[in-house]
């Protein structure tokens, strides 16, 4: 048994934080021939943070005579730096704040640290993920397994993105011009017929910091574990004024804009583009908001779409409730959820639905919480699951 569950064994859980904060320094004592004091009066020797021993994760971070007080948020409290337990420790006579948790060894967050009320990232870890608004900084536990079919490899052959497209919706559908952009598989031909996938929020699913969405099909397409297929990235913001998103109100099992998908865009790529016209060759996918439209948009046109990846659904009680009431349809699903402060309770209540009403589905669950971290992560295996060979 090593030293350190020795020491673990040995203290109660309160005294938890202290030891391991205790250990980790004399860990960098003895690697760096220092004495206690010398680590005091040199604090740049700390250099990186968090610092994970088995399942507990040690947060430091090194303030200056002003600070007053240091918490952390993010995914794994819900982003609530005031909620019990996540505020930092002060070392008496030096200017680090610590902050010990324990995680599941697989676990993977998005956070920030707040200091005095200003929200940071960790200025001692490099690891970010892009989210919504801004960059965050990451923790990955021992376990966590990097998405690999993420990263650009210079033998792949990533197909070709066209220029972002305008359509004109009706006015029995939105009314206003939508924009979208067409991704076409490498050796893409007129004389052969692809599946088609259409993605919801596609301008963060296209970016390669968020989503990632072409160079994981690319990789996935090059190493022969899916179909050559074709994706449309549907853009909810204005054509005219990228900060005015749309999505909220599109996204919200909106019959406008299931009728603009279904009966305009749809149409209008099929005419254009070499696609398989039946709807198990037509996936929806979305994440949050997104994920609530295509699991609406799925019940209601099964015969456009039959099947559809849901990530972190953000559905309400209406959408399940209509899965359960309605007559089943013939679609898949695949549904991923985080299990931190994300959409397992609702995603968990479909699954149960689609299982009892013998839906083919698959439902998975991660130690994340609603990040772009989790979603990339989980776009790989829903195209295999539909579209593998």
């Amino acid at each position: 048994m090593s030293i350190m569950n020795n020491i673990f064994k040995s203290v109660k859980k309160a005294q938890l934080t202290i030891v391991l904060l205790l250990a980790v320094i004399s860990q960098i004592v003895q690697a760096q021939n220092l004495t206690i004091s010398q680590l005091i009066k040199n604090p740049h020797i700390i250099t990186h943070s968090p610092i994970i021993i088995g399942d507990t994760a040690l947060f430091i971070f090194k303030g200056d005579s002003l600070t007053r007080k240091v918490s952390w948020a993010g995914d794994f409290n819900g982003w609530n730096p005031k909620e019990n337990g996540w505020q930092g420790w002060a070392i008496k006579n030096t200017h680090f704040w610590y902050l010990a948790k324990r995680f599941p060894s697989n676990a993977r967050f998005d956070y920030k640290i707040v200091v005095d009320d200003q929200w940071i990232k960790d200025p001692l870890n490099d690891a970010v993920q892009l989210s919504g608004w801004d960059y965050n900084s990451v923790i990955a536990m021992k376990d966590y397994l990097f998405p690999e079919e993420t990263k650009v490899r210079p033998e792949v052959d990533y197909g070709s993105l066209s220029m972002p497209i305008t359509i004109s919706s009706t006015k029995e559908n939105l009314g206003y011009n939508v924009k979208y952009q067409v991704w076409t598989p490498p050796q893409y031909s007129i004389d052969k017929l692809y599946p088609a996938i259409y993605v919801l929020d596609g301008q963060d699913y296209v970016d390669q910091e968020k989503g990632a969405f072409i160079t994981i099909i690319g990789n996935l397409i090059h190493d022969k574990k899916v179909a050559p297929a074709i994706v449309i990235f549907i853009d909810p913001r204005n054509p005219n004024n990228s900060q005015e998103n749309r999505r909220m109100s599109e996204y919200a099992a909106n019959p406008k804009f299931t009728g603009f998908l279904c009966d305009e865009l749809v149409p209008f790529i099929d005419k254009t583009y070499a696609t398989l016209t039946n709807p198990q060759s037509r996936a929806l996918c979305g994440t949050s908001m997104g994920g609530w439209c295509s699991a609406f948009t799925g019940i209601q046109r099964p015969d456009v779409f039959g099947k559809l990846i849901l990530h972190s659904p953000a559905f309400n009680e209406n959408l399940i409730n209509l899965y359960q009431e309605s007559p089943v349809k013939e679609v898949a699903i695949w549904i991923t959820t985080g299990t931190f402060f994300d959409t397992q309770e609702r995603a968990l209540k479909l699954k149960n639905i689609l299982q009892s009403k013998g839906y083919k589905y698959s439902y998975n669950e991660a130690n994340e919480g609603h990040s772009w971290g989790l979603w990339r992560s989980q776009i790989a295996a829903p195209l295999i699951y539909f579209f593998g060979l």
